[in-house]
Order: C-alpha cells, then sequence, then structure tokens
C-alpha cells in the first residue's frame, strides 16, 4: 500500500441521552497514519509535499475497529472510554509528482513493528474558550493501555499529553503549546 490511496474511515456517532452528554462512536478504518502530526500541521505537511517535493513525515498504515463512550460537560470537558483493534504495516515511499519539486523519489518510511494492537484508551479533554478566537486554555491527556491477552501482540502504556494558552491581545495572537509523552516500553 502506498499512502494515500484506498483509505476509508467510517463513524457512527450515537447520542445516549436527550442532550447529548453521553456519546457512543463506532468507526471503522484503513488509513495512512503518522505520529509525526504534533510538530507540523498535516495541511502544512501536504501543501509541502505536493509544490516542493518534500515531506517531513513517516508513515504507516493502520487498519482496524475503535469503539468508545464519553461525557461531555458543556462541551468544556470531556471524558472518554474506548477499546480499539488495530493492525499496523509498514508501507514504502512514493515517487509523486509536485508542482515544483524535482519529482526525485520520496525517503523511505521507517518500519514500525507489524502486528495486532488491542486496546483500551482513556481520554480528558478541556477547553475553557467560548469561541476558537477566545483566549484560554485547552488541554488533552490520552492514556492508552496494549493488552495481548486480549489478542494482541504488543503489551504496553503510553500516554500522551498537550496542553495550549491561546492568548488574544490588540487582535494579535500569542499561543503557547507543550507536549508531553511517553510509554513504560519502547514503541
Amino acid at each position: 500500500n502506498d499512502h494515500g490511496f484506498i483509505d476509508f474511515e467510517t463513524r457512527a456517532l450515537v447520542p445516549i441521552t436527550a442532550a447529548r452528554e453521553w456519546t457512543f462512536e463506532a468507526s471503522v478504518y484503513k488509513k495512512t497514519d503518522t505520529n509525526d502530526d504534533w510538530h507540523m500541521l498535516v495541511r502544512s505537511n501536504s501543501i509541502d509535499a505536493f509544490v516542493a517535493g518534500v515531506d517531513f513525515f513517516n508513515y504507516h498504515t493502520r487498519a482496524g475497529v475503535t469503539v468508545q463512550a464519553a461525557h461531555s460537560w458543556r462541551d468544556r470537558l470531556v471524558l472518554s472510554l474506548g477499546l480499539s483493534r488495530d493492525s499496523f504495516r509498514n508501507m514504502g515511499a512514493r515517487d509523486p509528482w509536485s508542482l515544483f519539486g524535482d519529482s526525485g523519489a520520496f525517503r523511505v518510511n521507517p518500519d514500525v513493528d507489524e502486528g495486532e494492537i488491542t486496546g483500551i484508551t482513556g481520554r480528558a479533554r478541556f477547553d475553557t474558550r467560548r469561541d476558537k478566537n477566545d483566549s484560554g486554555w485547552f488541554g488533552d491527556l490520552r492514556v492508552e493501555r496494549a493488552i495481548s491477552a486480549l489478542g494482541g501482540d504488543f503489551e504496553y502504556t503510553r500516554f500522551d499529553m498537550k496542553l495550549r494558552r491561546y492568548n488574544t491581545w490588540r487582535g494579535k495572537r500569542l499561543d503557547l503549546r507543550v507536549k508531553f509523552g511517553g510509554s513504560d516500553d519502547p514503541l
């Protein structure tokens, strides 16, 4: 599989309560995935790849299914718990056409440990802003536990935390971002 082709994702989101505080979501997917989107927006990387023939991300194929339940408090705080079964596979580099690049071959993606991962993921997300252009705090904490006893090939615990402070002053923006992550085993 070369990245960008025959990817899909289908989701069903079902409100459990009338006010939509509780929701249930199920999704099925096969997609080109990356763990590099923390340092650069996907949109920016895609433009660089198309225009200049430079791609800064490493890619792998991820296919699977996820089910999760979530509780939301006025869209300010969302807590969720999910179960997923994913298959991770390597993918090679392609030689896509780019607008101004020399169409040289893109670098080869580094190998991932191929296999099946069955995991439980807990997530807490908060946002104190009423509107995306307001000043305020945004935080996202995700903890994933891969469990080999549930049929997966790997066992680990990893966490990922993002904290952002958005500031608007006299029509200008100053956004501060911190990301921290880790695991109990090499990933």
